[in-house]
C-alpha cells in the first residue's frame, strides 16, 4: 500500500471501541495538499473498492470513514496503534507505568534441509527489526508480524518454537528496547512536533480559518509525524508513560479538524 493511502487511513483511524471518525475531502486536502482533486478522488475510490473505506454523501457533503477491515489493515501496518488500542495489546498511558511488555520469542531448533542457516527467516526477522537476543533467539514486542508467523507455519513449523517471554527474572528489557528501537530519539522528535501542534491549536481556529502559512505548517507536522511513526513500536507508554507518543499526536492532529 502506498504512503498516500496509508495517510488517509491513519487520519480516519479510531480504535475499535470508539465511534468511527468521518472526514471530508476538504479535511484530507488540508493534510495532502500535493494531491490534485482528481487524484484524491481516485485514491478514495480505490480504497473503497478494497473495502477499507466507506464513502457517504449527505446533503451535498461527501464524507469518508474507515471500515472495520480498514482499521485492521492500518493497525497491521503500524504496530504503535495495535499495541495500545486494546487490552490484549497493551495498557493505556494512564496505567502502564508498572506494566510488563509481553515479548514474543522465537527460538531456532533444527534447521530444515532447504535452509540450513535459516537465511530467509533471519532476513525476515531483520526486516521487521526483531532483536537478536542470542544466537538463534529472537524477541519482538507484543506479537511477531503476521508475515513472520505465516512463514514459520509454512516453511519452518518443525524448525522453530514461538512463545512469550512475560517476565524477566534476571536481566532487564528496558535498555535493550530503548537502544534497539531508538526510543529516546523518537521521543525527542515527537516532543518538537507536539509543541508545534499545541501552538496551532492554541489559536482556537476552525480548520477553514487557517491561513496558507498555517495550512503548510499543519501538512508539514503531519508528514514529520508520519515519518516518525515508521519507527514507533508502541513501547513509549510502557517505559515513559507521561510522554506524548504517536497515538497522542494523531489525536491532536485530528483535533484540528474538530
Amino acid at each position: 500500500m502506498k504512503d498516500n493511502a496509508k495517510k488517509i487511513m491513519l487520519l480516519s483511524y479510531e480504535p475499535a471501541n470508539l465511534k468511527p471518525l468521518s472526514l471530508t475531502y476538504e479535511h484530507l486536502k488540508l493534510f495532502l495538499p500535493h494531491l490534485t482533486g482528481s487524484g484524491l478522488r481516485s485514491l478514495i475510490v480505490a480504497l473503497k473498492r478494497t473495502g477499507y473505506l466507506e464513502v457517504e454523501r449527505v446533503v451535498d457533503v461527501t464524507s469518508i470513514r474507515l471500515t472495520n477491515r480498514g482499521r485492521q489493515e492500518v493497525e497491521s501496518n503500524f504496530p504503535f496503534l495495535l499495541n495500545q488500542a486494546s487490552g490484549s495489546g497493551g495498557p493505556s498511558t494512564e496505567n502502564s507505568v508498572d506494566a510488563e511488555i509481553p515479548w514474543a520469542t522465537l527460538i531456532f531448533l533444527q534447521s530444515p534441509p532447504g535452509d540450513l542457516q535459516f537465511r530467509y527467516l533471519r532476513s525476515l526477522l531483520v526486516k521487521y527489526r526483531a532483536i537478536n537476543l542470542a544466537r538463534g533467539v529472537y524477541i519482538y514486542p507484543f506479537h511477531f508480524p503476521s508475515a513472520v508467523i505465516d512463514e514459520c507455519s509454512s516453511r519452518y513449523s518443525d524448525a522453530v518454537v514461538i512463545g512469550h517471554l512475560q517476565k524477566w527474572l534476571i536481566g532487564d528489557d528496558r535498555q535493550i528496547a530503548i537502544n534497539h528501537f531508538h526510543i529516546l530519539d523518537l521521543i525527542q522528535s515527537y516532543s518538537g512536533i507536539s509543541r508545534d501542534i499545541d501552538r496551532l491549536i492554541e489559536r482556537k481556529k476552525l480548520f477553514r480559518e487557517l491561513n496558507n502559512q498555517e495550512k503548510k505548517l499543519l501538512s508539514s507536522l503531519f508528514n514529520r509525524w508520519y515519518s516518525n511513526i515508521q519507527e514507533d513500536y508502541g513501547l513509549i507508554p510502557f517505559y515513559f508513560p507521561h510522554v506524548n507518543d504517536g497515538r497522542v499526536l494523531l489525536k491532536r492532529l485530528q483535533a484540528v479538524l474538530k
